[in-house]
């Protein structure tokens, strides 16, 4: 089952309100897409619903799969060829691990593919060595530039 029309309505009209401030280079709408639909971390309206995974355009507050689900739909409708990935484990070096996490990866046209994860705090150009997400280059949005699982 995919995504309901209405999720795909929201998440065009998301599109464009981002190319219309980013412009249409894949790193700017990229950018664009980590800044803009960044949402509040939280489970109580999930709670309150009793909906674990509401619809995206449904979505107030986020966990990391409902706010995957929000950054894999826009992204979708930016053309940025979006990837779901899921880790078990994830933590930054030397601290206790979450249990299960989902990130989106989206193709921009580079050498690497860029990994968009509001809730851990990264953007980035990325590649996976071994048990780590590690960005190819620092850059002045991400907060850690490795983590493990």
């Amino acid at each position: 089952m995919g995504f309901p029309p209405e999720t795909w309505a929201w998440a065009q009209e998301k599109a464009d309100q981002i190319r219309k401030s980013y412009g249409r280079r894949k790193l700017n709408l990229a950018l664009g897409l980590y800044k803009e639909m960044r949402l509040p971390y939280g489970f109580y309206e999930c709670v309150k619903s009793e909906q674990w995974a509401p619809w995206p355009h449904e979505i107030k507050t986020a966990n990391c799969q409902t706010n995957a689900s929000v950054m894999y739909v826009v992204a979708e409708k930016l053309g940025l060829q979006p990837k779901l990935y899921g880790v078990t484990g994830i933590r930054n070096p030397g601290t206790l691990p979450s249990a299960f996490h989902l990130f989106v990866e989206v193709y921009i046209g580079a050498k690497y593919p860029v990994i968009i994860d509001p809730l851990q705090g990264i953007i980035g150009y990325w590649k996976h060595d071994g048990n780590q997400i590690r960005l190819t280059r620092d850059n002045d949005v991400t907060e850690h530039t490795v983590k493990e699982f």
